[in-house]
């Protein structure tokens, strides 16, 4: 069969009633909106200490690797990440600039989870954080079956993610600035709108910790609250990370 996400077609195996998805040719890219950073696995090379960013902040976005970079594979192209290192983890550094007036910001990721969060970590793993000393922590988190939010105020806010590891899945999340609504935090697994509950702790509707960091400043695959122990395991395809918000329509294009 085939889904339709974000303006291309990918094909999808069903396997034990679970939707695999293979992710796309790098030449299939979202049309609208424009994203702000985009890193496209054919243009990692294996052990490289940078990323090339193809989206429109060009130089400023270009994603940094520690020294030994990670490695690649084939078919589909990806970038691996070990999850398990030491001082210099697998782990992209980059910005998408001040986000000072910016309301949303919706990072997609065509991602292969290789575990249940936990490689480096007991307590789980971070596949996108924003990374500014003395800020604030707000970044997705993986631990065991859950998959979310976690602001560092003992919540996290998300989804089941039993049947979505050990398998390619297309992920949008989509991350509300107004710290009123924790419900305002979106996610699309597979163009499909997820229903989000609170996972751990209380997931209070106000918290001063759900906000951005106004510099912009973000890591993919880690963390910076006492790095590097919260290194991700897995594989990326594609990251594209935007300074709005991805609605179900844009994540379904049909």
């Amino acid at each position: 069969m085939k889904l339709h996400i974000n303006r291309f077609a990918i094909t999808a195996l069903t396997l034990s009633a679970v939707v695999v998805a293979v992710p796309p040719t790098p030449q299939s890219l979202a049309t609208a909106p424009t994203p702000v950073v985009e890193y496209l696995a054919s243009g990692y090379t294996s052990g490289a200490t940078t990323w090339a960013n193809t989206g429109s902040h060009g130089v400023l976005g270009n994603g940094t690797a520690p020294t030994g970079g990670m490695t690649t594979a084939a078919s589909p192209a990806q970038v691996v990440f070990a999850g398990k290192e030491s001082s210099n983890s697998d782990r992209v550094t980059g910005t998408i600039g001040s986000t000072a007036l910016v309301d949303f910001v919706s990072v997609e990721m065509w991602l292969y989870m290789d575990d249940n969060g936990s490689t480096q970590n007991t307590s789980g793993s971070m596949l996108f954080s924003w990374s500014e000393p003395g800020s604030l922590n707000y970044n997705v988190y993986h631990y065991s079956d859950t998959l979310g939010f976690n602001t560092f105020d003992s919540e996290v806010y998300g989804i089941d993610a039993a049947n979505l590891k050990t398998g390619w899945h297309h992920f949008v999340f989509v991350m509300n600035d107004n710290i009123s609504s924790a419900s305002g935090q979106k996610i699309y697994v597979d163009g499909v709108a997820m229903d989000l509950t609170c996972r751990v702790g209380t997931c209070r509707a106000s918290t001063t910790e759900r906000v951005f960091n106004s510099s912009g400043n973000f890591l993919l695959m880690d963390n910076d609250y006492s790095s590097p122990v919260w290194n991700a395991k897995g594989k990326l395809g594609e990251v594209r990370i935007y300074a709005s918000e991805i609605t179900l329509a844009d994540a379904l294009a049909k």
